[in-house]
């Protein structure tokens, strides 16, 4: 059994059981780490309110055959949108820590900067389906970018807009 407590943030929260709680948080030392919190669901729980999408929080792990989340703070409430903090969560492997992604959460967010640090960085990508260059989308589930003239065939409610990037 390993217990071990790290600040990270809450990028998703999702219901598992009747009233637990699968939670991802991304911390700067362990990367993402995919947890049950017992009972989080239930309107007494004591760790509910410190498991909303875009907390920062200290929370405290237990790892017997799959990590539980016994125990977390709330620090503070970023300024990324939950939804871009769900498109995260479906990006990031579990337990593979990078601190460059943890200071772009915490900073200013920017998905060109965390593409370019998960390795699909946007600065000279095309198009996969016709070469064009410019108004790019990144699509998660394909792995790849998609111009806006592309967008109709191939576009999914998870991608990635860069046109404001």
């Amino acid at each position: 059994m390993r217990e071990f407590s790290a600040r990270g943030i809450v990028l998703e929260s999702r219901l598992a059981r009747e009233a637990d709680l699968m939670v991802s948080i991304f911390t700067k030392d362990y990367g993402k780490v995919v947890a049950r919190a017992a009972s989080g669901k239930k309107i007494v729980s004591k760790l509910g309110p410190h498991l909303q999408p875009g907390l920062e929080v200290i929370a405290r792990f237990v790892d017997k055959k799959e990590p539980r989340l016994v125990d977390a703070l709330s620090l503070g409430k970023l300024s990324v949108p939950s939804a871009d903090l769900h498109r995260l969560d479906g990006l990031l492997a579990v337990e593979v820590a990078d601190p460059r992604i943890y200071e772009v959460l915490c900073g200013d967010f920017s998905w060109v900067e965390i593409l370019s640090i998960l390795g699909w960085g946007p600065e000279n990508a095309k198009c996969d389906h016709c070469g064009y260059g410019e108004q790019l989308n990144f699509s998660a589930s394909r792995q790849g970018y998609y111009c806006f003239k592309c967008a109709p065939s191939v576009a999914e409610s998870s991608d990635i807009s860069l046109f404001a990037y």
